[in-house]
Order: C-alpha cells, then structure tokens, then sequence
C-alpha cells in the first residue's frame, strides 16, 4: 500500500547487502553494495502502474414535428444522482444533438454512477399541458447508468454504458 489511492504499487523485495571497509593506504571509508540474488543488478526497478483512466460521454437528441427545429432552442441538464458532474443549460444543435459532456473516471471511482438528464421545460408544467408559446415540451426524464468495474489486482478498468432508462435510474431499457 502507498499513499496514492490510484496507484498500483510495485509489491516485489530486494535484499541488499552492504559492506563497509576502512582503506589503510587513504584514510577513506569504501562502501559496496549488492543485490542478493540479482548480484549484476546496478539499481532496483520498481514498476509502479497507474491504470489509465477511461470514460463516458453523455449525449441526447431533440426532435420536434410541427415546424424545423433552431438550433439552440431547446436547454438540457444533467446531474449525477449523489454525485458533484453537472452541467446545466445545454442547447441542441439545429439537428438537434445535445452534447452533454463526458465523464473521466480512475480506479477509486469502481462501482455504480447514475446521471439524471431533463430538458429546461421553460416555465411549462402540468398546469399548462407543457406548452408555452405553442410549443410543447417533453417532461421526461432520463437516467444514465454507467458501471464502473476494476480487475482484483487493479491493472484494469472497464467503464460500461452510459445505459438510458427512461422515467427512473431502474427502469426498462428503452433506448441505449
């Protein structure tokens, strides 16, 4: 163990072996050293890993029927659920793509991220059917899943998903 969370430390032991000697001829000390075992080894490797880091990227679309949809017309957040990613008022393109971002994970990030993604319902609500200025809006949200798994001896990291549940962070997959 070390201090680094995210390092996987060099776990192999060298014994070295030291010999000190007084020279008669000038008054002098001589050292010598070597490694039992690996007696031409000149210096002690150690190796050291550092799992490289993987990710997700978080993207939706916006579609819309009635009449061509302007780019930047249409706002969306996401948020991980108990988490500190968040990026807010994220537009659509005029084909409607919607980058929200992408997320870096390291090894001591291993377990279970789920990311909650609404569209900005610009003052619409139940109340008014979710339709400001003749446009209706979509109150839908949705849950990224994303697993985030490391191999036992922490050499290896696989980042599943993002996985889209609509409605709640379990439901039915309905998109992926």
């Amino acid at each position: 163990e070390g201090i680094y969370e995210d390092v996987i430390y060099d776990t192999n032991k060298y014994t070295v072996e030291v010999t000190v000697t007084d020279s008669v001829e000038n008054g002098k000390l001589n050292v010598t050293k070597k490694v039992v075992g690996h007696e031409n080894m000149s210096t002690i490797p150690f190796k050291n890993k550092i799992p490289v880091e993987s990710g997700a990227t978080f993207s939706a679309t916006k579609t819309m029927t009635g009449r061509a949809l302007k780019a930047g017309e249409f706002k969306f957040n996401i948020k991980e659920v108990g988490g500190s990613y968040e990026k807010k008022d994220v537009s659509n393109t005029l084909g409607g793509a919607v980058d929200l971002g992408s997320v870096t994970y390291k090894k001591s990030d291993a377990g279970q991220h789920v990311y909650e993604i609404w569209e900005d319902l610009n003052g619409a609500s139940a109340e008014n059917d979710y339709t400001v200025n003749h446009v209706t809006y979509d109150p839908t949200h949705w849950f990224a899943v994303v697993d985030v798994s490391v191999a036992d001896d922490g050499s290896t990291m696989v980042v599943t998903g993002p996985v889209y549940h609509k409605g709640s962070a379990t439901g039915e997959v309905v998109q992926s």
